[in-house]
């Protein structure tokens, strides 16, 4: 082809060049050949050709594969690029690392087949494509430096030109990784940061300490703050001096003072609190209105209501003072009361004759029922071992029953407080039917008994509200001297246990 190029007529007798081409007799590895017609007396008698020697021109274009010495680093390489987009000289990284590069380029799109031939021919002359922009914007006959995305896919800066030799166009490029190019910015960039952290952080040490001698009288103030916020008594802040300092320091202290008069007038105010609701309601409900949890209804279950009749009252109150009167209800009301806080039955109301207590309402009691009867018997104990004479004319009868209660907070506005339900209108029934000096138990109370010794059953109590009310009874007054004075906290455990 070089041959007849170099005898055609148009060409003039000039030498020719052809371009790298994939040489048969060469095993299609790339050669690139020289041709000038030989003239002798006007007449062509010959052809000289040449074989150029692609070895020299890639070691000129590759510094003898000596980057590194030449100033190139570890990226940087000369590419020659042709018409047909394809390299005319060896690429750095298949002579480096032909696998990675291999794999690279695969990654980046290059088909199968050529990657094979490039392993195959050891050579990306004529095998490799290279579409970069540099290359594109040479062959537009344009020179100049950018940075781009090369054959590899990998972003490099390159300087690049249009070149032309013996009619051939080829484009040429240097280029180098912008990783590796920009290093020293980036290294200097990160110098410069860490330099600046250390000054920063020398500088905020002497503001600190320059600070610190202006924030001592502020410390001590910050300080008492601190302890007022956790609720702790701080002695008053020392006063130096007579500067704005001082000046705040003082009006801290007045602060303070003017806190612990609030602080003792509230816990005053909240213990008066706390004493008025526990003469209203019960423990729990008291802690529970205290706390300002809302209390309207609800139901409470496993309870047992005792109602208690004191007996001989009204002839008792018949010709004494009402000082008098006073004086004995508070006897048996202080009775009462100190029996129902040894057996945890809490008392509800007193009203006249009548006295409600209830077990299980504000602390749970698996053993309720037992505790109200152990409750009934402690109180009846305590009647008869008081020394006055009046103690002889009164008696007490209970009525017990066991279920569920409704817990009310009744009249709008109000904070009456009351238990409802079925429960206490069978304890209230039960308690008329029962004589002097006995407990009567209805069905519920007398199935969660352990003790029914002495319980004789009774005729039914018919009722239009509960139907037919089964009550057994047991005298009070034949067992109390029987009844060791232990609480019954034993038997209750020993239920639990059971």
């Amino acid at each position: 082809r070089v041959a007849q190029r170099a005898l055609d007529p148009r060409n003039g007798g000039k030498a020719v060049v052809e371009d790298y081409t994939a040489y048969i007799p060469s095993a299609l590895a790339p050669q690139m050949f020289a041709a000038v017609p030989i003239i002798a007396d006007g007449q062509t008698v010959g052809v000289f050709v040449a074989q150029v020697d692609i070895v020299t021109l890639n070691n000129l274009l590759t510094d003898n594969n000596e980057w590194r010495s030449t100033g190139q680093g570890e990226t940087g390489e000369v590419l020659l690029t042709g018409e047909d987009r394809l390299l005319r000289c060896q690429s750095r990284f298949l002579i480096e690392n032909p696998s990675s590069f291999i794999a690279q380029a695969k990654a980046n799109g290059l088909p199968a087949s050529t990657a094979d031939q490039i392993r195959t021919l050891g050579t990306t002359i004529l095998y490799m494509p290279n579409r970069a922009e540099g290359v594109e914007q040479a062959f537009h006959n344009k020179t100049g430096l950018s940075r781009f995305r090369d054959y590899r896919g990998q972003e490099v800066i390159s300087s690049f030109a249009p070149l032309e030799v013996a009619g051939l166009r080829w484009a040429i490029a240097s280029k180098q990784d912008v990783a590796e190019a920009f290093a020293p910015e980036t290294q200097l960039r990160r110098d410069l940061l860490v330099t600046a952290a250390f000054a920063a952080i020398a500088l905020t040490f002497v503001a600190l300490a320059c600070a610190g001698l202006f924030m001592r009288p502020l410390r001590r103030i910050v300080a008492g703050m601190q302890a007022a916020s956790r609720g702790t008594e701080a002695p008053p802040i020392e006063i130096r001096g007579n500067d704005e300092f001082a000046e705040l320091g003082r009006g801290y202290n007045a602060m303070a003072d003017a806190i612990k008069q609030r602080d003792s007038g509230l816990a005053d105010a909240k213990r008066e609190k706390n004493e008025l609701l526990l003469s209203m309601y019960p423990a729990g409900v008291a802690e529970r209105v205290g706390s300002g949890a809302e209390l309207t209804a609800e139901s409470v279950s496993n309870v047992t209501v005792a109602v208690a009749l004191i007996d001989g009252l009204d002839v008792l109150a018949a010709n004494r003072s009402a000082a008098e009167v006073r004086a004995i209800l508070n006897a048996l009301l202080d009775a009462l009361n100190n029996a129902a806080a040894d057996h945890g039955v809490e008392p509800l109301r007193s009203l006249g004759e009548s006295y409600i207590g209830v077990c299980g309402l504000s602390s749970l009691h698996l053993d309720h029922a037992t505790r109200t009867l152990a409750w009934a018997r402690t109180a009846t104990l305590a009647l008869e071992r008081m020394g006055h004479k009046w103690a002889k004319s009164v008696s007490l009868r209970f009525g017990l029953a066991s279920g569920k209660i409704d817990v009310l907070l009744i009249a709008r506005g109000h904070t009456a407080y009351d238990i409802w339900g079925s429960t206490l209108g069978i304890a209230r029934r039960i308690v008329q039917e029962a004589d002097p000096g006995c407990v009567r138990v209805g069905e519920s109370t007398f199935a969660l008994l352990a003790d029914l010794e002495r319980f004789e059953p009774c005729p039914p109590i018919e009722t239009p509200a509960f139907g037919t009310i089964m009550t057994w009874s047991r005298s009070v007054v034949e067992q109390v001297k029987s009844i060791a004075p232990a609480t019954p906290q034993t038997q209750s455990d020993r239920c639990v246990t059971n």
